[in-house]
């Protein structure tokens, strides 16, 4: 194997690190921690060293019982640093769907099946300053969730960079870390058009009036007061909002519009700006209560309603024409288990 590479226990190595994204869990062995002096611990050595000299220097004899006894708690802050990360367990969770512009969430778990406590744990993105998570502390026997944030700035599938895991506890003399990557994904939805264009209830782009196109021939008629005891699914949240008091949305024939969101329908544009106004027709839909389907290239959803459809239709605007990722690397497994759960 070539740069010292190394293949044990499912994980990959090169030069002590491991290369490519794993589904994990990761187990933090004593090859997996490195240990380094910090800013302070340096300055320590050095004052260490001088009294040292000092001390061989006069033959004070008082000057080497402190020179010794700091040298033997910074030695012992080495073991204590390093034993603070000894043993963990990473695991992957499944972060949640966020549209382009927001910033998505990465949950990591960490276990802790040792005994021992463990305290002021931090975890950062490898090679990108803030966006980190600290002062974790974890009980014996206990696990904590802990999430990275990293913007989204483009629509499909967001993998998760490498991170870093490291401590200063005890002393904050020595600083102890180590490496993870985990094979886990975000999803992206397109960004929302910013501008409001109304639902194509006539069958066009621009929402013109005309020919209106329901399932069943169903008219809308107009608004009426919500009274008492009646259902929430025909309300009309945002009309209701301005005028402070509960309205709903009426039609001839008793049910709700079915329209098509159509990919075909859309003026010439950019294929980046007609996803950013399916998006939006879809969000405006959802929020509506309406039935309302949706049809791309190759793709023909039916209508429906719901937050199961609403989730297929994103999905399907941010899977499209998208570069797909590895079987695994959505996330889950043990995250399932308390994902949102913190602590």
């Amino acid at each position: 194997m070539t740069g010292r590479e190394r293949r044990g226990s499912g994980r990959r190595w090169r030069f002590g690190r491991r290369v490519g994204p794993v589904p994990g869990p990761i187990h933090l062995g004593g090859r997996d921690i490195f240990v380094f002096p910090g800013p302070a611990g340096r300055v320590f050595v050095l004052l260490f060293g001088v009294m040292l000299l000092g001390s061989l220097n006069y033959n004070i004899n008082l000057g080497f019982v402190l020179t010794f006894l700091l040298g033997g708690i910074f030695f012992v802050s080495i073991l204590h640093t390093w034993k603070n990360l000894h043993g963990l367990r990473l695991h992957r969770g499944l972060p949640e769907a966020v549209f382009a512009g927001e910033m998505a969430r990465f949950p990591i778990g960490l276990e802790n099946r040792e005994g021992a406590e463990r305290f002021a744990l931090s975890l950062s993105w490898d090679s990108m300053k803030g966006h980190s998570s600290s002062g974790i502390d974890l009980p014996p026997g206990g696990w904590s969730w802990s999430h990275l944030t990293l913007r989204a700035t483009a629509r499909g599938w967001l993998p998760a960079p490498p991170f870093r895991i490291e401590t200063w506890y005890p002393l904050g003399l020595i600083r102890a870390w180590s490496h993870g990557h985990l094979a886990m994904a975000c999803l992206v939805y397109p960004r929302p058009e910013a501008a409001a264009v109304p639902l194509p209830f006539g069958g066009g782009a621009e929402g013109e009036e005309g020919g209106n196109r329901w399932a069943g021939g169903d008219d809308f008629q107009g608004l009426q007061s919500h009274r008492p005891g009646e259902g929430s699914r025909s309300i009309h949240w945002k009309v209701s909002a301005r005028l402070e008091s509960l309205v709903k949305k009426c039609f001839s024939g008793g049910e709700r519009p079915r329209i098509l969101l159509e990919w075909e329908a859309l003026p010439p544009m950019p294929v980046e700006a007609k996803l950013s106004r399916l998006c939006r027709w879809v969000l405006e839909a959802a929020a509506q209560d309406l039935a309302y389907g949706l049809t791309l290239p190759g793709l023909v959803l039916e209508p429906d309603s719901g937050e199961d459809h609403r989730r297929r239709c994103l999905e399907a605007l941010a899977l499209f024409d998208a570069a797909p990722i590895p079987d695994g690397d959505r996330g889950g497994g043990w995250g399932d288990r308390g994902r949102d759960k913190d602590g």
